[in-house]
């Protein structure tokens, strides 16, 4: 499903399915509320759980509510949560990969796979490396000529600083792991809000999500996102 390291918690998908629609993702609304384009297949097959999931909205107005009703829904129907917006099934190999501490994650979604490297082929695709993210000409038919003329595909990218990849690896922990140790040289940000609702404990450099945080590990890790404008980092948008 993905491959590679997470540089910032805010990318993520609406609804999608891995190893025979084993492993569900939800998004920032209704988990599994909607499914769109190519996902259609997925509704269809599996239309009994996104029944169940849209019960939740039924009596619920506020995102975080649905959030947290769809994620006991799926865990009481024998689902093991996966990160913040992913769950599997206990013998699923992303569920196993959790329960080993060796979950991943990149821009794609969280993931069981321990590459760093993430190739990305054909038109508007994107490539992750450790310290640089591309992507392909977007439009098929450019795409091609610089296949034909043997150039590069790549047409805008970004570097990855020092910084970057030291808070994205303290992001990908927080949401992989529900913990991180903050370095020395990356500030601890201001997580009083998610300690006072019993959601986060920090213990000097060390951060731990409690048992309740899960549903809202994005808001959390979003704290250490320096790219993050402050409206972007309220409680309820990152929910």
């Amino acid at each position: 499903m993905s491959r590679g390291v997470v540089q910032e918690p805010s990318i993520y998908g609406r609804i999608g399915s891995r190893s025979g629609g084993q492993c569900w993702q939800a998004d920032n609304r209704v988990m599994a509320r909607r499914a769109e384009g190519s996902q259609r297949h997925v509704a269809a097959r599996y239309r009994p759980l996104i029944v169940l999931l849209r019960r939740a909205r039924s009596d619920e107005t506020n995102d975080g509510i649905n959030l947290v009703a769809g994620h006991r829904l799926l865990t009481e129907a024998g689902y093991d949560a996966i990160g913040f917006d992913h769950f599997a099934l206990p013998d699923d190999s992303i569920a196993r990969a959790a329960r080993e501490g060796r979950l991943r994650r990149n821009f794609q979604g969280f993931t069981d796979d321990p590459a760093e490297i993430l190739l990305g082929l054909g038109a508007s695709a994107i490539s992750q490396f450790p310290d640089l993210i591309v992507q392909n000409e977007k439009q098929a038919g450019p795409w091609r000529e610089r296949v034909e003329r043997g150039s590069l595909t790549a047409t805008r990218g970004t570097l990855c600083t020092a910084d970057d990849r030291r808070r994205g690896r303290i992001i990908e922990a927080i949401l992989c792991r529900g913990e991180a140790h903050v370095d020395a040289i990356t500030p601890m940000p201001d997580l009083k809000r998610f300690e006072r609702l019993g959601l986060v404990r920090v213990d000097g450099a060390d951060v731990r999500l409690t048992p309740d945080a899960l549903p809202y590990a994005r808001s959390i890790a979003a704290a250490f996102d320096s790219y993050l404008q402050p409206a972007e980092m309220r409680f309820s948008h990152a929910v």
